[in-house]
């Protein structure tokens, strides 16, 4: 995988298994090769619906295209008309496995966004190339990380020189960053304490920790929905104070925008729609979530 961890897809499938876990077309066209979408939304994988709490998901169009030969001879044909009908390019990379990569840069691009500086030297790769997909700086960036990765040596260095940084972005590891593999009741003595030591490992337990705790903070005198609301506000209290003590403010940044808080209102409003719930249900389920914590990410951690 040439993704930094932190930025890696939730899950890579065919776009028809991936459709279905949404319950709905993501795109309506046949003549695409593959698709990105970054959600919080309510995600079936057939073990029955649950919340997706935010990440990439990669599907390719193996409906239409059953090899990655396929989806080059399919590109090759495009492109020719293509010039035919402009006389410019549309396509970089016209091979199947960079369209995978090209994904892949897409997931990287929503995690962190473009880096300074990228998006004039887009322009002039677009000029200097005259392939028109290149119009989307957005869709540069994806074109670049799938011609870096297959070995594209039509790609300009002064736009390999991003995607090379990108690839070798530092990445938590257990082996540089001293993460252990933290078993619960060592995590009691963060609960009610400030963030002292602010690296992502130790904010992260700190952030588990009082989570998890959320059910006996809750006032029981007060009535069901107060409980609920008081539970989404501690919730988010947490989030945002793990947030802000992160030394790893590219991260911290990169969640508070990605991943923003919904305010109470927004949530239940959600619940009732994507789950079918009435109001009684969705704020049992508010109040039962309110207390977990993503287990892909606790994995990453030693959690």
């Amino acid at each position: 995988m040439t993704l930094p961890e932190e930025a890696r897809p939730k899950s890579i499938s065919s776009v028809k298994n991936l459709q279905k876990a949404y319950g709905s077309k993501i795109r309506n066209s046949k003549e695409f090769y593959g698709v990105s979408v970054n959600t919080t939304e309510t995600i079936n994988f057939g073990n029955g619906r649950y919340d997706f709490d935010g990440g990439e998901m990669i599907g390719i169009n193996t409906t239409t295209y059953k090899t990655l030969e396929s989806i080059s001879a399919r590109k090759e044909k495009v492109q020719a008309a293509y010039i035919k009908k402009t006389g410019n390019k549309w396509f970089f990379n016209e091979t199947g496995e960079a369209t995978v990569y090209h994904e892949f840069g897409h997931a990287y691009e929503n995690y962190y966004g473009l880096p300074t500086g990228f998006e004039s030297d887009a322009k002039r790769w677009l000029k200097e190339s005259g392939c028109d997909i290149l119009k989307s700086s957005k869709e540069a960036w994806a074109e670049a990380w799938g011609a870096y990765h297959t070995g594209n040596k039509d790609l300009p260095d002064y736009i390999s020189k991003y995607i090379e940084k990108a690839t070798a972005k530092t990445v938590v590891k257990s082996a540089e960053s001293g993460i252990i593999k933290a078993e619960s009741k060592d995590l009691s003595k963060y609960l009610g304490k400030a963030i002292v030591e602010t690296d992502n490992q130790h904010v992260r337990e700190w952030y588990v920790a009082n989570v998890s705790d959320i059910q006996n903070q809750i006032d029981k005198s007060k009535s069901f929905e107060e409980q609920v609301k008081q539970a989404y506000e501690l919730r988010n209290k947490y989030k945002h104070e793990a947030r802000v003590a992160m030394s790893d403010r590219e991260t911290a940044e990169t969640l508070e925008r990605k991943r923003p808080a919904p305010t109470f209102d927004e949530l239940l409003k959600k619940k009732m729609k994507s789950k079918g719930l009435d109001k009684e249900a969705a704020l049992k389920d508010i109040l039962k979530t309110a207390s977990t914590t993503n287990v892909g990410v606790n994995k990453e951690f030693g959690l």
